[in-house]
Parts: C-alpha cells; structure tokens; sequence
C-alpha cells in the first residue's frame, strides 16, 4: 500500500480514464469528472492517503456534501469516488473499496 493521496490519486485516473468505447473520455466528460474532484472532493479528503480514507470518512463527507442543497454535486462526486477506489482496489492499491455502491438507495 502507498502513501499516494486520494487528489493525486484521482487526477491520474482522469487522465488515464477510457470512454466506454476505448478512446479517451469526451472533454465535457473530462470537465466534470475535474469540477467534482476539485469543488467537492479535494478539498475535505483530497489530502487523505488511499488507505485511510474509511466508510466513515465517506459517510461524513457525502453527508455534508449533501447538506449543501446540491444534490446533482453530490450523486456526481459520489460516483467519481467509488469509481476512483473501484479502480484503486483493482489496481492493488487498496484491499477494499470504502464507498459503497449505493445505487437505488440513499447514501
């Protein structure tokens, strides 16, 4: 396990990351997955390691996230998350995934 942050973390998947069909994300895709990480993400847990950013982390993070009236930022930044861990936990990088699925249920 590395010490690598979350931020820095999550900017290499970005700029890694396919679209459905191979070719690079489309740029308005690109732009959204950075407003989440820079606006919502970052800035509470950004700073994080991989490896210890718990449920709990996640919990308090999307509560407050919520809290906020900006459901449509909260469902994208949420999504960004657990895609980014999914993707930690298949690279090695992480033993399990700390964001639940959380899919036709509340967060």
């Amino acid at each position: 396990m590395s010490g690598e942050t979350l931020e820095s973390y999550a900017r290499a998947w970005i700029a890694q990351r396919q679209g459905p069909r191979g070719p690079p994300l489309a740029e308005r895709t690109r732009e959204t997955y950075l407003n989440s990480l820079d606006r919502h993400n970052a800035p509470r847990i950004g700073h994080l390691p991989l490896a210890k950013v718990s449920p709990s982390i996640v919990r308090t993070w999307h509560s407050d996230l919520v809290a906020t009236g900006k459901p449509t930022a909260a469902r994208q930044s949420y999504a960004l998350l657990r895609a980014v861990m999914t993707t930690a936990v298949d690279d090695g990088a992480l033993h399990r995934n700390p964001v639940p699925d959380c899919r036709g249920r509340a967060a």
